[in-house]
């Protein structure tokens, strides 16, 4: 008889490390895997990113999502006086919906063979349906109880509860000026401080103040006063949601 002794094995397990996929637009990073864009596709966006800042944010906003993996979902939501929602929920990042993605975007700023202004809603209404039989979720102010019956353009805080009800873990807001909510019933707009607010308190009851999410908010460089208000508001937008904010120049978009 004899005795002998050897090398064994087994299972294992320990704390894994690597580089995780972090989507970015226009040089701000991502949260998360429910990621929301919410551009501006007002009048002013048209003149002031001019033919060739359009084409470049056309660009970073189809490299973003089509970059984007499988396992992350995403939606889009053009606004102006009104707003267009891409999905009815935020969709997986397949082929498919991106090149649907793709082909939604196309329409704004006077793109493709679009036969509507700042958003297909300001058009066509509640139909769902433009006139090229591209599908979207129609965004109005009578959509928002707080907002019923307001009216004015470049409608960040429509876009921005919009999103929460999708339950995103990042938005991205591009836009060149502060929204120009306005009551009929009052002289000149509404406070960008109370509208911030406002916008918060609808964070906090749809989505609940523990959630986690990061809102990072994108400035185009006009130089005008109208710029420089709506710089501010959406640096304090950002900062409300411990969030980041950067202004670019639409000379500079690549």
């Amino acid at each position: 008889k004899g005795t002998g002794r050897g090398t064994g094995t087994g299972a294992g397990f320990g704390p894994g490390s690597g580089a995780g996929f972090t989507a970015s637009f226009l040089g701000l990073v991502s949260s998360g895997n429910n990621i929301i864009f919410c551009i501006d596709t007002s009048g002013s966006m048209r003149t002031n990113l001019k033919p060739e800042g359009i084409g470049a944010v056309r660009r970073e906003l189809k490299r973003v999502i089509t970059g984007l993996p499988a396992n992350t979902n995403f939606n889009l939501i053009c606004f102006g006086t009104s707003g267009d929602v891409f999905k009815e929920k935020s969709v997986p990042a397949t082929t498919e919906n991106k090149n649907e993605a793709t082909v939604f975007l196309e329409g704004y700023y006077g793109g493709g063979s679009a036969d509507f202004g700042r958003t297909r809603t300001e058009k066509y209404g509640r139909k769902g349906e433009d006139s090229q039989g591209i599908k979207y979720i129609p965004l109005e102010s009578s959509d928002v109880k707080e907002l019923a019956g307001t009216e004015g353009g470049s409608r960040i805080d429509l876009a921005m509860v919009a999103a929460f009800e999708r339950k995103p873990s990042t938005i991205y807001v591009l836009s060149d000026g502060a929204p120009g909510t306005k009551d009929p019933k009052d002289d000149g707009p509404m406070d960008k401080r109370k509208l911030i607010d406002l916008i918060h308190e609808k964070y906090k009851t749809i989505m609940g103040s523990t959630s986690k999410l990061q809102v990072n908010t994108i400035s185009i460089f006009t130089g005008d006063a109208e710029g420089k208000e709506g710089e501010k508001f959406l640096k304090d937008l950002a900062r409300k949601f411990d969030g980041k904010h950067s202004t670019v120049k639409p000379d500079k978009l690549k």
